[in-house]
């Protein structure tokens, strides 16, 4: 009788043991494998399909799982060209590093087309929602010729463009001094400084220069003739190089009143990186004296 209750015992021991190691490894070893596999490979579909019954219930749970944990490639970005994988017709690096709900105008983008080529710095570049353009829509042209396999074969990599959302702020009371200066050179130049203790910021138009195209990303409407060379802005007391704007909207008018050339400037430069974010600066003034003459101002 003693060796039979002995037998029993041992017996169910094992089981329990048994099953505990089993349910363990479906536990924590199931989720690593499918749940895993969702950010590294783009398949972290496999859990709304598949939903463990010891992973937290039905198919339904995990499946929401599945959601926030980023299968989809849209939202997560599980595909190579969120992840960093491998790029396509063997780029060296991919772009397409969206943070910050890039699906929308929110955050940044970095496009690379077939790839991104290395050591070079991406530079940054508006998007602005006030003319219709999204995150999303860059994003989609992106993938596109990324996915153009028979023209990467033979592009290659590419300098990166680092895409940020630069939305104006509404205008707003401020004290501010406006000053507009001209200077005639090979090339002429209008600057207009703008001072709001403790910074100042200039906005420097030239003479349209066919050799020396403007800088991308600006959205500015200028007088025929002239276009925008570079936006600047730094601490009034700081002997600092100032920053140079990454982006502008609005718009500068040139105009006679009475017998002087004038100006109205209403415009936003914006200033910043995808570290720090972007920042706004806004130009309101109206009938600033240039110094043009009667036949240069229009």
């Amino acid at each position: 009788m003693a060796w039979l209750l002995l037998g029993c015992g041992k017996s169910e021991h094992s089981a329990s043991t048994t099953d505990g190691g089993r349910a363990g490894s479906e536990t924590s070893g199931g989720f690593t494998s499918r749940g895993g596999a969702g950010p590294t490979g783009g398949t972290g579909g496999e859990i709304a399909a598949g939903g463990h019954p010891t992973m937290g219930g039905s198919a339904t749970t995990m499946g929401g799982s599945a959601t926030t944990m980023g299968g989809s490639a849209t939202t997560m970005g599980g595909s190579a060209a969120t992840s960093g994988g491998p790029a396509e017709g063997g780029a060296p690096e991919m772009g397409g590093e969206p943070s910050g709900g890039a699906t929308g105008c929110d955050g940044s983008y970095l496009a690379c087309g077939c790839g991104c080529c290395g050591g070079q710095d991406a530079p940054l570049t508006c998007v602005y929602p006030e003319l219709g353009q999204t995150l999303t829509s860059i994003m989609a042209a992106d993938l596109a010729r990324r996915h153009d396999t028979a023209g990467c074969a033979s592009a290659g990599c590419s300098r990166g463009i680092d895409y940020v959302c630069c939305e104006a702020p509404t205008p707003s009371a401020e004290q501010a001094t406006y000053m507009a200066s001209l200077f005639i050179g090979d090339i002429g130049r209008i600057h207009i400084d703008k001072v709001a203790t403790p910074d100042c910021s200039r906005l420097t138009l030239r003479q349209h220069n066919p050799s020396d195209p403007a800088p991308p990303g600006f959205a500015l409407e200028t007088p025929a003739g002239w276009e925008i060379e570079e936006g600047l802005r730094a601490p009034c007391s700081s002997s600092m190089t100032r920053p140079r704007a990454i982006g502008a909207i609005g718009g500068l008018s040139l105009h006679m009143l009475g017998d002087a050339c004038v100006a109205d400037v209403h415009l936003v430069l914006f200033f910043g990186d995808v570290a720090s974010g972007v920042d706004a600066e806004r130009f309101d003034a109206d009938a600033l004296p240039v110094g043009l003459s009667m036949t240069e101002c229009h």
